[in-house]
């Protein structure tokens, strides 16, 4: 168990290491242009927070390495504005990841984070970034080139708040949705796409939510249109503000 585990963790921090090691040697070594060293600073940022999710990558295997389940530490209230930044930060990282010819674009709308003014929705920040860092590199991976992979977030039906992600690329055959979240399994046509992958991405994003008291939501495309993977975390209405004003001028 703890070789397959280890195995594992190895897929998942393998790529963001040489990405890392990359981005920095093209940084030393690119153009002296005011321009370019802004860029290379935006993309060693990137490079910060993704060292931030792989560290917390080594803590999360090591638990399953020991056979114990994923536990979320619930203690960060999302706010709107902050968590549409992060989000956006995310997005930002994984497009300049991508290869320059495919010319993928990952655009957050802004207007569904407004419900966390007036809902409470509690979560442990690192493992929900975790969680959407393997959709939005999902989504990447498997879109066609030229697409737009949207990230967008509001209430359900259930009174439950969803960040969401949908993408236009391969298919999901009905015969595979049930599988997705199995550990090490990968669709045909996946597998056909790129050989890059584990497997693993979707199965630790469903261990994060059920950590959460939350559900992963798949909902395939009938081609042509738009595959959405959906983080569904329970919500509560918020309390309204207090008003100290009458106490305050007694």
């Amino acid at each position: 168990a703890q070789k397959s585990t280890y195995a594992d963790l190895f897929h998942q921090i393998k790529s963001p290491i040489h990405s890392a090691i990359e981005t920095i040697r093209a940084t030393l070594e690119g153009s002296a242009s005011r321009d370019a060293y802004r860029s290379g600073l935006d993309s060693l940022r990137s490079q910060i927070r993704r060292a931030n999710r792989i560290s917390r990558a080594v803590g999360i295997f090591g638990e399953l390495s020991a056979g114990n389940e994923i536990t979320a530490n619930r203690g960060t209230r999302l706010q709107a504005a902050g968590f549409h930044k992060a989000v956006t930060e995310l997005g930002e990282d994984y497009e300049r990841m991508q290869e320059t010819y495919r010319k993928i674009r990952f655009v957050v709308e802004p207007k569904g984070f407004d419900v966390l003014r007036n809902h409470e929705v509690w979560v442990d920040e690192d493992l929900l970034f975790h969680a959407l860092a393997n959709v939005l590199d999902n989504a990447g991976k498997y879109s066609y080139s030229e697409a737009k992979v949207r990230v967008f977030a509001g209430l359900t039906g259930g009174h439950r708040f969803h960040v969401s992600v949908a993408n236009r690329g391969i298919r999901i055959r009905q015969s595979e949705l049930t599988r997705l979240t199995e550990r090490r399994f990968r669709g045909e046509d996946a597998v056909s796409v790129t050989g890059e992958g584990s497997g693993i991405g979707l199965w630790l994003v469903q261990k994060i939510m059920d950590a959460h008291s939350g559900e992963l939501i798949i909902v395939p495309a009938n081609q042509p249109g738009d595959t959405e993977f959906k983080l569904l975390f329970p919500a509560t209405k918020a309390p309204p503000p207090q008003d100290n004003y009458a106490d305050s001028h007694r």
